[in-house]
């Protein structure tokens, strides 16, 4: 899980930083690029993570030691309670939309026509391809040993995800290929 490695590299950093009996600027300045981290962490791992960023968001806004202090003793307090509660498999866990097979070809289509005759490609559209690309294989792979799906549409999406990941590294004309070559598989096991 990302969010135990963002929090066990917070934690000695926040305790470091309390013990020094000082005010820290550093620390100040750097909390909401720490809640940033926790942030993604913790919506990779579908987790609930709302008290800490607040109390992270409150440390960022400390200009004096004692609130800082106080900041620091809550945030080491909330991400030592979350890291225990990950542990024994009690966090409260953020509720997931599931995705299905036509949204996720929708999306899929969706960018990839967005980003046609466009010279310089945003890499987090690319991104974003690739990982919808992933999770449609997955879905698709699932549906076919249902028996819901043909097994047609497992290659396609192995297709899809092929061409999607190596497009950030392909010139202009050949990830113009690739985009039409998604849009049409994709519409293909939409259909």
């Amino acid at each position: 899980m990302k969010t135990i490695a963002v929090l066990t590299r917070l934690l000695p950093t926040i305790n470091a930083v309390r013990g020094s009996g000082a005010f820290n600027v550093v620390i100040a300045s750097h909390a909401p690029a720490l809640a940033e981290d926790l942030r993604r962490a913790a919506n990779e791992d579908h987790l609930v993570v709302t008290p800490l960023l607040g109390a992270l968001e409150d440390l960022g806004r400390a200009k004096e030691f004692e609130p800082q202090q106080t900041s620091m003793a809550l945030v080491a307090q909330l991400a030592d309670a979350l890291l225990g509660d990950i542990a024994a498999g009690t966090a409260e866990r953020a509720s997931v939309i599931a995705s299905n097979v036509e949204d996720i070809t929708r999306r899929i289509t969706r960018t990839a026509e967005s980003m046609r005759d466009i010279f310089k490609a945003d890499p987090a559209a690319l991104r974003d391809i690739r990982a919808d690309a992933a999770e449609l294989s997955s879905l698709v792979d699932a549906e076919v040993r249902e028996g819901t799906r043909d097994a047609d549409h497992a290659v396609l999406a192995a297709q899809i995800y092929d061409v999607a990941d190596r497009m950030p590294d392909e010139a202009y004309a050949a990830r113009q290929r690739g985009l039409q070559t998604i849009a049409g598989y994709a519409k293909r096991i939409a259909a």
